[in-house]
This record gives structure tokens, C-alpha cells and sequence, in this order.
């Protein structure tokens, strides 16, 4: 998402589109990730489980960062951009809460380690973006990356989070 608002203005430019149009494309991104939200609400309230969720979430990451490659040398790039922020609206929650909930008794502690991470992994995006100069290209890695940590780490988590709990009860 923070790749966007690197590299589209000089997409527009390029494009020969004006700064009004680059400032829609802020405000049509800002209902998109509204959306991924509320969603994520609806998904919960009918009773998916939070993988299923962070799953989809990744899936139209990559979907969205492959249309953004296909379509950047046009104005159409825009359209899948706003899947990738729908799609960051639905998993972010999912994925600080399920990163917490094994560390209950240091929250605190926790919680400012995962934002440094956090910040880590958008100044590397950033930087990836900044490096390559592909919107698309910077979204799809991050998207892959996403579907590596998800894949290596879910046992971990389960793990830990089952570890914790039998250290508080015992």
C-alpha cells in the first residue's frame, strides 16, 4: 500500500494524468481498505476462522499485485491496487491479533516489537519499491512473502500459543 503512494504520482505523470485524478485514486484506495474492514467484520460475524481469512486476504494480495503488474503502463492500475488495500483492510487485524493473543502476559512488551517489525517490513517494501521502481512488482513480492511466513509460521504460532497456555496454567 505505502508502495502507492511512492511510486503512483509519477505513474499519473507518466501517464499525462493530472493531480486531481491521482488524489481520486487516493480517496477510491481509502474506500477500498473501508471495505476490507468492514468485511472482515462480516466474514467474522458469519463465522470464519481468522486463517480463512488472513488466506483470502493473502490470495488477493498476490491476485491484486499480479493485475497491477499487467495493467501499470495504464490508468487500470489503480482498479487492482484497490484489491490490494481491500485485501490489507481484511488481514492486518487478523494478523497483529492472532500475533498477540500467544503473549497475553506482556502485551506491552509485544505489541512494540511487532510494530517494529512492522515498520521494518514497510521500509523494506518501500525500499524494494524505491530500488525496482515496479508498483506491481514490489505488491507481488510482498505478496509472496506474506504466503511464506504464513506457511512457515502457522505451526509455530500454535505452538507457542498451546506453549503459553500450559505455562499458565501450570
Amino acid at each position: 500500500m505505502f508502495s502507492y503512494y511512492a511510486l503512483a504520482p509519477f505513474m499519473f505523470q507518466r501517464l499525462g494524468m493530472s493531480e486531481l485524478l491521482y488524489g481520486l485514486g487516493g480517496v477510491l484506495l481509502a474506500v477500498g481498505s473501508s471495505l476490507g474492514a468492514w468485511t472482515n467484520r462480516r466474514l467474522i460475524l458469519a463465522g470464519w476462522k481468522t486463517n480463512r481469512v488472513m488466506t483470502l486476504g493473502v490470495m488477493l494480495t498476490l491476485g491484486g499485485g499480479i493485475g497491477v503488474q499487467l495493467t501499470q503502463h495504464s490508468a487500470w492500475f489503480v482498479l487492482p491496487m484497490i484489491v490490494v488495500v481491500f485485501a490489507f483492510g481484511l488481514a492486518i487485524p487478523h494478523a497483529l491479533g492472532e500475533a498477540l493473543t500467544a503473549y497475553k502476559d506482556r502485551l506491552g512488551s509485544a505489541g512494540a516489537l511487532f510494530g517494529l517489525t512492522y515498520y521494518l517490513m514497510i521500509g523494506a517494501g518501500m525500499w524494494l519499491a524505491g530500488w525496482t521502481q515496479s508498483l506491481g512488482g514490489s505488491v507481488m513480492v510482498c505478496g509472496y512473502v506474506a504466503v511464506l511466513i504464513g506457511w512457515l509460521w502457522r505451526p509455530q504460532v500454535k505452538a507457542s500459543a498451546a506453549l503459553a497456555t500450559d505455562s499458565a496454567q501450570g
